[in-house]
Parts: C-alpha cells; sequence; structure tokens
C-alpha cells in the first residue's frame, strides 16, 4: 500500500469509527482526479477494506497510474442488530462523504467508478443504480454532485429473493433482514430492481465453477441491462471458482489479471 495513503473516519455510530483508505492517483494527470471506489466483500459478515485493495491490486496499480484516486471502505456487518439496511447506509454515507470532502480529497465526483466482489459487488451495484435518499438521511444525494460512470461487478448477488427468479445464491441470507418473509425488504436491496435506461455501464463478471453466487446471477441482470439499452459487457470464466481461482483440474479460461485489465480497459473507454 502506498505510503502516501489516509486512513479516513467517514462515520462514527455507536462509538464506532468506520474507515476508508484513500489513495491519491500515482500519476496526477488531472487537476481533481476520477475515483475508483471499491468495496470488500465477505458473505456481508466481513468487511476489511485492505484485502479489497490486496484482492483489486493490478487494477488498482493501472487506474492509479493513469490518474485516479482508489477509496476502499469498511461498513457494518451483519448481526442479530445490523441488518442489510444498515449496511447500505453505511455505502452511501461513505459515497456521500467523498462527495461533501472532493475539495480537500482533489477528487472529481462527477466520475466515479465503483467495483467490488461477491458481497462487496451487491453494493457497489446498489451505489451505481439506487437512489442514496432511500436508503440514508445524512446526505441530500439529490443535490450531491456524485455521478457513478461505470460498475464492475466480480461475482455480485443481484436478487435477494427467488419469488419471478431461479435460485442464485448457494447460501442462506435471511439474517440480513429484519422481516426475512417481508417481499419489499428483499426487493428494496436487490440490485436488479433498480435497473433503467440511466444506469452507469456495467461489466460483469462471473464464474461457472462458483458455488456461492451462480453465474446465472450475472445473466439476469446482463439480460435486464441490455432490455434498457445500458451499455453491458459479461464475462464468463468457465471452470473458476468464487474468486475466479482454479477449480478441479482444469485452468479458469480466463486469468484474474485479465480480469482485472479487463476492468481498466472497459473503464478508460468512458473517460
Amino acid at each position: 500500500m502506498s505510503v502516501s495513503s489516509k486512513e479516513i473516519t467517514y462515520k462514527v455510530i455507536e462509538d464506532r469509527e468506520l474507515k476508508m483508505t484513500f489513495l491519491p492517483p500515482t500519476n496526477k494527470k488531472y487537476k481533481n482526479a476520477p475515483l475508483y471506489f471499491i468495496i470488500p466483500g465477505g458473505g456481508w459478515h466481513s468487511a476489511i477494506k485492505e484485502s479489497m485493495i490486496e484482492f483489486s491490486q493490478i487494477s488498482v496499480d493501472m487506474l492509479r497510474e493513469k490518474g485516479f484516486a482508489v477509496a476502499s471502505i469498511e461498513y457494518r456487518t451483519a448481526n442479530d442488530t445490523v441488518k442489510m439496511c444498515d449496511i447500505l447506509e453505511d455505502c452511501f454515507d461513505a459515497l456521500g462523504y467523498l462527495c461533501a470532502n472532493s475539495t480537500q480529497l482533489r477528487i472529481d465526483t462527477s466520475k466515479i467508478v465503483t467495483s467490488g466482489h461477491s458481497a462487496g459487488a451487491h453494493l457497489a451495484l446498489m451505489l451505481a443504480y439506487a437512489d442514496g435518499n432511500l436508503f440514508t438521511k445524512s446526505y441530500n444525494f439529490t443535490n450531491e454532485t456524485a455521478k457513478i460512470i461505470a460498475v464492475a461487478a466480480l461475482s455480485p448477488p443481484v436478487v435477494l429473493y427467488e419469488k419471478d427468479y431461479p435460485k442464485t445464491l448457494g447460501f442462506g441470507i435471511n439474517d440480513l433482514f429484519k422481516n426475512p418473509a417481508d417481499l419489499t425488504e428483499r426487493k428494496t436491496a436487490s440490485p436488479i430492481e433498480y435497473i433503467s435506461a440511466s444506469s452507469p455501464p456495467t461489466i460483469l463478471f462471473a464464474s461457472t465453477s462458483d458455488n456461492l453466487v451462480y453465474h446465472i446471477s450475472s445473466e439476469l441482470l446482463c439480460d435486464k441491462l441490455i432490455k434498457e439499452n445500458v451499455k453491458t459487457k459479461l464475462v464468463i470464466c468457465e471452470n473458476g471458482g468464487h474468486s475466479f481461482e482454479k477449480v478441479g483440474e482444469r485452468e479458469p479460461s480466463i486469468s484474474f489479471e485479465s480480469i482485472q485489465i479487463m476492468i481498466v480497459d472497459f473503464v478508460m473507454e468512458l473517460i
């Protein structure tokens, strides 16, 4: 991690400081840097901001060299009292903090790219597609200058309910909701519910041997994005696991390095 990185407290709740790691560009190409906002996964039960930087190290380094700043956040994780609505609130509060402090951080909040893996990919999609005012009262997203120009989602859960959709997850998520039987609560937290013609360009990555988030999850989202004429790219990794690792005897059809480079290429086409 760069020695010039900053640890920033973006929110204090119940005496807990929620932090983000902020990395400035290594090559200052813009007066105010575009932002690569990355969100760690962990089944919504873990959120180690450093792990997402390490996981995305290739794209982080490449985009910083191309003039991007990078922010990786932690958030409250699910337990008996913390539910999905609280996790989403934290993520939107982190985005709001970056917008409110963009001058000091020298970032251009009209050029934000969100990305994440697994649960982090779900949250990155929610930031890209949903109205932040539905999830937090700390910032007014009607007046904020945040504009997400692209989202890169790796192994993303996109439907947190099964009514009208096939099964997309290989694990239970009832503990994420105040009332697991409430379809509205589950829909409110599902990125697929927010797709419209104004959704930002999206690149999706999924693996055929992923037993946690089935690749049909990304396929369902891709189909809906295409119907709305949103610029979309779906990359399927044959034989790869949840983190695009080797599963069984066959090598994954796409290396993780190639996946990271594809993210950078997709983003740079939009700058």
